[in-house]
């Protein structure tokens, strides 16, 4: 109808023609390919060819009207709903407009059909619409999307597509059929529709076409303002006398059949029970009949009432599945199999549970895997679905069919929010259903987010982007995307580099707070630079915030630029460093300014030229000079010596080393002084200048504000790489705690393989280092050796000794690089499979470890004394095993609280002492003593408070003394022992201390016992500033309990006259009030919170802001007030938390909703155990069985 009269006719297309060397053979959207032109197919796009009527009668008008929309300027940007009723032709008129669409129109589209299992909810409508949108754009469909990142893939996608066809002067039209068939939840709170997943603002002039009956009403979770509320938008569509013949034969067919033979019989009523889905092999399987016999009786006259459809893991491959041939055929054939019904839905369970049974063969049929969940969920059978969505050898047979874990992880998105919208909830299921997802969603996390970059060097691009798109988070699918299109870029592939990079950017762009993913935005900026794409540059550095973040960013898109060859002379770069420097010194960020100037550009100077640079170091040692703070002032001049000594410019490097160093001696040590004499060394190393390296680590070491080892791990570093090590030897030996022999002894690893090829005295020495982050480290360093000398098998066998699953396979992905580059792609690829194996088959001990030390937690809660105590001594043993500090450190926290509820604090003081790191020791006490608390151990909070109390005193700098102690003091006040908390108030308030946030800490501890004048002075020490505001609004609470009303309220008043005061500061004031008995001011001051909190642009600060909110709304006794605040935070997890304050704050009876709502919504199932043990003790012994069958 579109063509002209003498354009080509394309053989076994319909009517479909060839104009200008472009022929359309079906639907637009991945049939075209925007970048390349190159035709390509959807598997989509089969199913609505067969969707589609072979003559379209009478519609001619109608067509004429949906081109016009398309293509007026005036519809850019509009959406237009077609409404009728059943058997009126919408669909048929729909699929011929998809696969006849007008020239220059590109049509996305989806059909919801509930006939088909699988294709009537949210989470089909966007992996289908996803795929069509990424074959449009020359992409690879995600392999692994979750309820987090799924739709915002498809609006980015969605705008990227727009904009891709308005580029080429054509438009992007979604269209949906059969809005009224959604099978979605799509009413009440937990509402998620495909009409709510329509944006309200259509990008680059795209349209939206929609079709469906005028009821149901439109779904609760669209927006009051979107445009399929408008009556504007709706066109009433007349019905087709064509359409009501098809229906009338149909359903007389449908009588023959019930009537009949009864094999005709049992294939209507088993795929009308199925809901679609069936291959003929099944339905052999089903009534004993053969494959060849169910086939033939399709192809017969009983076979007219159905239709076929691809199979949806392997299409084109494997055999065809069987459906109802219309919606209403679905519908009618339910009601006339009514009383028979029931007989072929155990036939489908009995088969099911065969394969159960067989815990799902190889040979599982497809639709064991996809359409039975959804036929179960459409049956509000719900026990079998949790059942099924539970079953774990099922999610494996699933990854192995699909290739990755997003179908598992819809299915547990589905039944967890058809349970939420049963009364009364399930905690039992929706639990279960958490610790599956938790489970799947951690089984990927160790695959390097440079793995697919090595694939695309390897010469398999798609492999790449699959395993790419696997990540669970957006900002780790945008780096690995990014880092391939570096890679595609060296196989000599610029086109799909480009496209790749076209991908990340926009990822970037749909992630909501894009710089809150630093690394990712750092990637994707260094490989716009990579691909020569640097005008793009300055856009993506505006995403991230001012400071470390983007000053990472920007060093990181100097070196790529350098690595690159751009020239000096390239405007745009010296225009970009210059915009960041302007932009920090707005902000007053000098240091920033200083470190990006030493570190990055002073070391290319033939990237920007040496005049340039040193006019940049010269300018910038002016403005350090001015800075007031004398330990800032000469930490900063090292930093501009490091960046003259990179210049050449020794010299005038060592007068201001020098200066530092006489300022260090001077002024001695402060709260960061240490870094003065740290950078002075540096400095010094690289001068050669060894006397006074020593002087100056000698003058830290003995600070009596003595750093931790790691202050000095970067000196130590370059002093061995000097070959210094003589002198570490003797520091080593005076100042053990501070130089670690095992760092000295990687060193002289890497100095031995520096000068050498003696690798079997490398390996002997590795095994003798004793630290095992350093021995990890002597390991790298040998394989690097190695793989430089091309012995790529003595380097695998060293990445083989790294002691830990993630850190292997890192190892492995990091020589599958170098080994690709050296031409051995085979070998290359044996190492990326051994990566990817290595990283999915780890086992996290220390989450093991924060798993069973919270349900032991939670079981002595629910009152099972000898099952908590069984995990508790499960997780101890666990803990012991966990070899590396840092992830020791990380279980700590959990395992201390739930040694304090189970009553065995020793194990706590017994672990503590495996670790050296003050700091640590502390926070697990107090963690210990917190879980105490919650029972009548009195003796234990004793032992452990008088434990963190020495650790405390004991700790040489001031202000972490002062601070650690004033906490100490509201413990003790908390737990009724004041006259420890007098003895500590007085303690931190002797600490020498010098900076604001200790005072604030320290004024609040005197609040706390009741010294209400000594705590005021302190803040008034503060000065004018945020942190006294803060402090301030901290105590007002205390201080209303304490204190004269009359000043508290003055206090409250001028609190106020702060502008912009955060939603903490304010939650503090409104309790304050309420305290005070002013309930109505401090209702409304807690109205004017939450407006203010609404304003952050920030959706991570914001729910953290709602929630200190809702937090004073339960205090203060307004509960409903505390759920209508919890239920607006649109972050999931903080929604989460919000819920559960709420959920503690009410008796068990109505907590169970809103804890529901908790369990699916939180990042960690294991947040919510407490309040579980609290309203349904049983459902904690249940989730212990449940997490031994999945270990």
């Amino acid at each position: 109808m579109w063509g002209s009269t003498d354009s080509a006719r394309v053989s076994r297309s319909g009517n479909a023609s060839a104009s200008q060397g472009y022929a359309n053979t079906g639907v637009h959207i991945g049939d075209v390919n925007l970048h390349t032109g190159a035709p390509v197919r959807t598997r989509y796009s089969q199913q609505i060819r067969r969707l589609a009527p072979a003559h379209l009668v009478g519609r001619e008008a109608e067509l004429a009207e949906l081109a016009a929309f398309c293509s007026s300027p005036e519809a850019a940007g509009r959406y237009r709903w077609w409404r009728a009723p059943a058997w009126s032709g919408k669909s048929a008129l729909m699929s011929w407009f998809v696969l006849n669409p007008p020239p220059g129109v590109r049509i996305v589209s989806f059909f919801i059909t509930a006939r088909l299992a699988g294709q009537s909810d949210r989470v089909a409508y966007v992996e289908n619409v996803l795929e069509q949108l990424v074959t449009l754009l020359g992409q690879q469909m995600p392999g692994y999307l979750t309820e987090s990142n799924r739709e915002a893939h498809l609006l980015g996608l969605l705008e990227e597509a727009a904009e891709a066809c308005a580029a080429r002067g054509e438009t992007l039209v979604l269209v949906i059929d059969g809005l009224d068939e959604d099978r979605s939840v799509t009413v009440g709170p937990q509402a998620h529709s495909i009409a709510a997943t329509l944006p309200v603002s259509l990008p680059a002039g795209m349209r939206v076409v929609v079709a469906g009956r005028p009821d149901p009403p439109i779904p609760s979770d669209v927006p009051r303002h979107h445009p399929l509320r408008f009556p504007a938008t709706t066109r009433r569509l007349a019905v087709s006398s064509a359409a009501r013949a098809f229906r009338d034969d149909m359903k007389a067919e449908l009588k023959q059949l019930l009537h009949g033979p009864e094999t005709g019989r049992d294939l209507l009523g088993l795929l009308t029970a199925a809901g679609g889905g069936l291959t003929a092999q099944d339905i052999a399987e089903l009534t004993g009949l053969a494959a060849w016999e169910v086939d033939d009786h399709f192809v017969t006259v009983t076979g007219r009432s159905f239709t076929r459809r691809d199979s949806h893991y392997r299409p084109g491959e494997s055999v065809d599945v069987f459906l109802l041939a219309h919606e209403e055929l679905q519908v009618t054939a339910t009601e006339m199999l009514e009383r028979h019904l029931g007989g072929y839905l155990e036939r489908l369970h009995a088969w099911a549970d065969g394969y159960r049974d067989r815990a799902w063969p190889e040979d599982t049929p497809e639709y064991l895997l996809r359409g039975y969940h959804r036929m179960l969920v459409a049956n509000d059978d719900l026990d079998r679905v949790v059942e099924l969505t539970t079953d774990k050898a099922r999610q494996n047979r699933m990854l192995d069919l699909s290739g990755g874990d997003t179908a598992a992880l819809a299915e547990i998105s589905t039944a967890q929010a058809v349970l939420l919208g049963r009364a009364p909830v399930d905690l039992l299921a929706l639990a279960r259903l958490a610790v599956h997802r938790d489970c799947l969603t951690r089984r990927n996390s160790n695959i390097p987010v440079g793995l697919p970059a090595v694939w695309g060097l390897v010469g398999k691009p798609n492999r790449g982007v699959a395993l790419a798109h696997s990540f669970t988070y957006l900002s780790e699918q945008c780096e690995a995307v990014a880092l391939l299109a570096m890679a595609v870029a060296e196989t000599g592939d610029p086109d799909r580099a480009n496209e790749l990079l076209d991908e990340a950017i926009a990822t970037v762009g749909a992630m909501p707070e894009p710089y809150h993913a630093s690394r990712a935005l750092t990637q994707v900026a260094c490989a716009a630079v990579h691909l020569g794409r640097f005008a793009e540059v300055p856009q993506l550095a505006s995403l991230t915030l001012l400071g470390g973040a983007r000053g990472a960013l920007v060093q990181k898109v100097i070196e790529t630029a350098a690595v690159a060859g751009v020239r000096g002379e390239d405007a745009q770069l010296l225009d970009f460093v210059a915009v960041t420097f302007a932009a920090w010194e707005d902000v007053g960020d000098l240091e920033e300014k200083v470190d990006l100037i030493s570190s990055a550009v002073a070391q290319h100077p033939s990237l920007f030229g040496r005049d340039y640079v040193s006019g940049m170091l010269a300018a910038v040692e002016e403005q350090v000079r001015d800075v007031e703070n004398a330990d800032n002032r000469a930490y900063l001049l090292a930093r501009v010596a490091r960046g003259l000594i990179a210049c050449g410019d020794r010299e005038h490097a060592a007068e201001l080393l020098g200066e530092a160093e006489r300022h260090a001696i001077r002024v001695g040590p402060g709260l960061s002084w240490h870094r003065v004499p740290t950078y002075v060394a540096e400095g010094m190393i690289e001068l050669g200048d060894r006397p006074g390296v020593r002087r100056v680590l000698d003058l830290a070491a003995v600070s009596t504000m003595r750093p931790h080892a790691h202050a000095f791990t970067s000196v130590v570093d370059m002093a061995g790489r000097a070959g210094f090590f003589d002198l570490l030897d003797d520091l080593v030996a005076s100042y053990p705690t501070l130089f670690r022999a095992s760092q000295v002894a990687r060193l002289r690893i890497e100095h031995l393989l520096a000068h050498s090829t003696d690798f079997a005295r490398a390996e002997q020495l590795a095994e003798a280092i004793a630290d095992l982050d350093e021995r990890d480290a002597a390991w790298r360093a040998i394989a690097d050796a190695a793989a430089g000398h091309g012995r790529f098998d003595r380097a695998a066998a060293a990445m083989q000794s790294l002691g830990s699953a993630g850190g292997r396979s890192e190892g492995f992905t990091w020589l599958a690089r170098v080994v690709a580059k050296a031409g051995n792609h085979p070998r290359a690829v044996e190492l990326l499979r051994l990566a990817e194996v290595t990283a999915r088959g780890s086992a996290d001990v220390d989450r093991q470890v924060e798993v069973r030390a919270s349900l032991a937690r939670a079981a002595a809660l629910s009152g099972a004394h000898l099952v908590a105590n069984e995990l508790f001594d499960h997780a101890d043993k666990l803990l012991q095993v966990v070899e590396r500090t840092q992830r020791r450190l990380m279980a700590l926290p959990a395992f201390a609280t739930a040694a304090g509820v189970v009553g065995r604090y020793d194990r706590v003081l017994a672990r503590i002492d495996r670790d050296s790191d003050r700091s640590s020791r502390f926070r697990t006490l107090i963690a210990a003593v917190q879980g105490l608390r919650r029972t009548s151990a009195a003796n234990g909070i004793e032992v452990l408070l008088r434990r963190a109390v020495e650790e405390a005193r004991s700790d040489p700098q001031p202000e972490t003394a002062a601070t650690h102690l004033a906490e100490l003091a509201e413990v003790a006040v908390e737990v009724g022992d004041r006259a420890l908390a007098l003895e500590l108030v007085a303690q931190a308030d002797r600490q020498p201390i010098r900076y604001r946030y200790s005072r604030k800490d320290v004024a609040r501890a005197m609040a706390a016992v009741g010294n209400i004048e000594r705590a005021l002075a302190l803040i008034d020490d503060i000065g004018e500033s945020p942190e006294r505001t803060h402090a301030l609004a901290w105590i007002t609470p205390l201080l209303a309990r304490q204190a004269d009303h009359d000043l508290v309220a003055k206090i409250v008043e001028r609190t106020l006259e702060t502008d912009e005061l955060p939603a903490f500061e304010s939650a503090c004031l409104v309790e304050a009030k309420f305290v005070m008995g002013d309930a109505a001011g401090a209702a409304e001051l807690l109205d004017r919170a939450e407006d203010a909190a609404r304003q952050n642009l920030s959706t991570y600060s914001r729910s953290n802001e709602l929630n200190a909110l809702v937090r004073v709304a339960v205090d203060t006794g307004d509960l409903v007030k505390a759920e209508a605040i919890a239920r607006s935070v649109d972050d999931r997890g903080g929604r989460a938390s919000a819920l559960l304050l709420v959920a503690r704050a009410v008796e068990p009876v109505q907590a169970r909703s809103l804890l529901g709502e908790a369990v699916v919504l939180s990042d960690d199932w294991l947040d919510c155990l407490d309040e579980l043990a609290r309203v349904s003790p049983e459902v904690v012994l249940s989730l212990i069985d449940e997490v031994e069958l999945l270990s």
